[in-house]
């Protein structure tokens, strides 16, 4: 259902509000009235908090009510309706997609009895969140479109019920990688929301914190850090320190944090995400695995790798429990773990987590989407590391085309693609072809990451080596080189391992790895009392350079 604005509207502007003025004063029933209103403050209040089961108790008692009083109250149904919707999206936030189809269609029927388009575009918008959290984006823009179109033709465009449409669809563009068609829209939503509601409140909030993923995308990290604090004082202020949106903000300025390598300020603030996500809902739920994934993470680039694993698995353990075996963040968690494997040699265990990530992302998103670009690109390392430079090359070449598609020409993840596409030129001894690949991913890197970043140090390194070796010892003309002395070049000095192909990998056998850890779980938990496990949808992917190979 769509966000609840009665307390900014006027009765008569209020499309969800009880005709209080049909009812006589003397009557009784005006006690039921105010008691139903209270019921429903109550139940979206236990929702925004988490307390999902509550909210549902809460919102039964309503719905009792209503069967009591139903003939004295003019818009019983009408209430009726809304509630359905209240309670279907408690559902949808515990991702118990059956229970909030049930009580979303009840809601419909209602709505097309009563012939009220705006109750039944909210429908469409409950159908759409629905499809959007299982990544049938196509359908679901479908349906929010469909709720656009009802909406404006009954309340105007400069309305709060229109500005929730803007950000619906705009959620949609940003899952689908258009980020530019997704930053109009969320500005858009904006817009309308200072002008109706003024800035301190929820919508406001949640619109500030949708600018900053767009900007986090987009690697203006200085810009999204300023989105997500506003977004963040916003929240505090309304809803109190203890509250799941506040702990899904920390998490968001916690990734802020890694992408700007401030490692430990990162860490400290997906603990404080942890913390409240566990005091709110328990040790076994989503927004705990979540946590757990991004500490991970965090823990991944201090390369404390065996403490990374844990973190992970647990997220991966959780993430089976409540959604099966195959979903996104499925996919994500073994990627993931893949990673720490990769940094640890394991390279065998490597592929076999990279590859069902891969499997898993091809069968939801398609073959041209930017995580499975992510897949290609860390199979493409692996075979790096393995020196076999034909599967290298062709991973990583399958990486960069879509990512040139997706993301454009300047994007981060297109020079990690230029980088790794040069090491593979680089052992092939084809050392012009690796200076020109090396020196296309530092321009990008230069000006998306800055002059300071260790990424863009590991790819000026290696162009001094190219140069060292091909007796170049002017290094005017390369336009990366912003400072005069750069070390000389290093050796690796590695032997190298016979080249193997590998096979995919059952999540039955996930689950086998998983087991692997319970053993040791209660050993680190005694000698780490203080680490707990935060990211998302959403979002978004840890790019950690100095884990890629030089």
């Amino acid at each position: 259902m769509g966000n609840d604005y009665s307390q900014y509207l006027k009765p008569s502007h209020s499309v969800s509000q009880t005709k209080l003025s049909s009812v006589d004063g003397n009557n009784p029933d005006k006690k039921v009235l105010t008691k139903l209103d209270g019921l429903r403050r109550l139940g979206r209040s236990q929702s925004q908090q988490g307390y999902y089961e509550k909210a549902r108790a809460t919102y039964s008692q309503a719905l009792d009510k209503i069967v009591g009083c139903t003939q004295a109250i003019d818009d019983g149904e009408l209430i009726q309706c809304d509630i359905y919707l209240e309670i279907s999206t408690t559902y949808i936030e515990q991702f118990s997609h059956e229970q909030a189809n049930e009580f979303c269609s009840q809601a419909e029927k209602l709505a097309l009895k009563l012939n009220d388009k705006v109750r039944l575009a909210k429908c469409y918008d409950c159908r759409a969140r629905m499809k959007k959290m299982v990544a049938l984006y196509s359908k679901a823009i479908k349906d929010y479109k469909r709720s656009l179109e009802l909406k404006l033709e009954i309340l105007g465009e400069n309305n709060l019920e229109v500005a929730d449409c803007y950000e619906n669809i705009a959620e949609i563009y940003y899952l689908q990688g258009d980020c530019s068609s997704a930053l109009d829209l969320f500005r858009e939503a904006l817009s309308i929301r200072l002008e109706l509601i003024g800035g301190n409140n929820l919508y406001v909030a949640n619109s500030y914190h949708n600018i900053g993923n767009i900007f986090y995308t987009l690697q203006h990290y200085d810009n999204a850090l300023a989105m997500y604090t506003k977004s963040l004082n916003i929240k505090v202020e309304v809803l109190g320190p203890t509250n799941l949106h506040v702990a899904d903000t920390y998490h968001c300025i916690g990734n802020v944090y890694i992408q700007q390598e401030k490692l430990d300020s990162a860490l400290s603030t997906h603990q404080k995400s942890l913390d409240l996500a566990q005091q709110i809902l328990g040790n076994n739920n989503l927004d705990v695995a979540q946590s757990y994934f991004e500490i991970g993470n965090v823990l991944h680039c201090q390369r404390k790798f065996d403490e990374a694993l844990l973190m992970h698995r647990k997220a991966l353990k959780i993430r089976i429990d409540f959604q099966g075996k195959e979903s996104l963040e499925i996919a994500h968690s073994c990627h993931e773990i893949g990673k720490i494997y990769f940094s640890l040699h394991k390279y065998d265990s490597a592929f076999e987590m990279y590859n069902k990530a891969l499997e898993l992302r091809m069968k939801i998103l398609g073959s041209k989407n930017l995580r499975v670009a992510d897949s290609y690109h860390e199979i493409g390392n692996i075979y790096i590391r393995q020196k076999n430079s034909e599967d290298a090359l062709l991973s990583h070449q399958k990486a960069l085309d879509i990512r040139k598609e997706l993301a454009g020409n300047y994007d981060i993840s297109v020079a990690e693609s230029y980088h790794c596409i040069a090491t593979i030129y680089y052992d092939q001894r084809k050392l012009k072809e690796a200076l020109e690949m090396y020196q296309m991913a530092a321009d990008i890197k230069l000006d998306v990451l800055g002059e300071s970043h260790s990424s863009l140090t590991v790819t000026r390194d290696n162009i001094s080596r190219i140069h060292h070796q091909m007796g170049n010892s002017d290094r005017r003309h390369s336009s990366i080189f912003k400072k005069p002395n750069i070390e000389p070049p290093r050796s690796e000095g590695k032997t190298s391992p016979k080249v193997k192909k590998f096979t995919s990998m059952s999540l039955s056998d996930v689950q086998s790895i998983l087991r692997e850890a319970i053993e040791t779980e209660e050993e680190a938990n005694s000698s780490k009392k203080a680490m707990k496990g935060k990211c998302c949808v959403n979002q978004t992917q840890t790019v950690c350079a100095k884990l890629k190979p030089q």
